[in-house]
């Protein structure tokens, strides 16, 4: 019985220890972008510039085979310490096109400095159907792209 004191002690210690981490870290990142966010997470967008928001807000219309360019930011290693070494670019990304139980290779790419940044133009595939898909990478923890796949004409 007096374990279970003793963890009901130390429970909120361990608590505020979190939250206190959580708020230090959500306030020292807090409106930061680009580079001067060493670990900004990934992006994909139809925007030649990187937007504050970081994701697009609504979907793309696309008709099935048509081509898109497609941009990345910040596909770099992350290092949020100092004098740990610059961020490197991530290398041989494959771009997919998903829709329903279907993933689809459109295009390989490279990031180059500085940021992280990529710009392709992919070919969508024929076979894509009425309705949503989404853009990702190999990578697959970036904000995606969507799409709203329009019917052929």
């Amino acid at each position: 019985m007096s374990a279970g004191r003793c963890r009901a002690k130390r429970a909120p210690y361990w608590l505020a220890v979190a939250a206190l981490s959580g708020c230090a870290y959500g306030a020292g990142n807090a409106g930061t972008v680009g580079e001067a966010a060493s670990c900004a997470g990934p992006v994909l967008t139809t925007a030649a510039r990187a937007q504050s928001g970081a994701a697009q807000a609504r979907a793309v219309s696309v008709t099935p085979g048509e081509k898109l360019r497609i941009y990345g930011y910040w596909y770099q290693t992350c290092h949020d310490t100092n004098h740990q070494p610059p961020p490197r670019p991530f290398r041989h990304l494959t771009i997919f096109i998903i829709q329903r139980h279907s993933r689809e290779p459109v295009a390989t790419v490279d990031a180059r400095q500085p940021g992280g940044t990529f710009d392709v133009v992919a070919r969508l595939p024929a076979s894509l159907h009425p309705g949503t898909a989404t853009v990702r990478t190999s990578l697959m923890n970036e904000v995606p792209l969507r799409l709203r796949v329009k019917g052929r004409s």
